[in-house]
């Protein structure tokens, strides 16, 4: 909404996961609500960070758009340690 000038800092929230295993029941599946033990959970494996955004800025563009700043590659731990 603001110019990032007008930021005193910058954070971002990153989460990886691995997808959750489908259903057996084929999709989309509506589960009524005596079964919501049956959910297959949509996602697992969940980890986080929170870092500065340039610590985690690549020298490239993300996705070719002027306002997206690529980001680094490698493990969990070095975004979360921001190298």
């Amino acid at each position: 909404m603001f110019p990032f000038s007008d930021y005193q800092e910058h954070y971002i929230i990153g989460f990886v996961y691995s997808r959750g295993k489908k259903s057996n029941r084929g999709s989309p599946f509506v589960y009524p609500v005596d079964e919501l033990d049956n959910v297959p959970v949509p996602i697992e494996n969940i980890e986080f960070f929170v870092q500065e955004k340039w610590r985690i800025a690549g020298d490239r563009a993300g996705s070719g758009n002027t306002t997206n700043i690529g980001s680094i590659t490698g493990t969990i731990d070095d975004f979360r340690e921001g190298k």
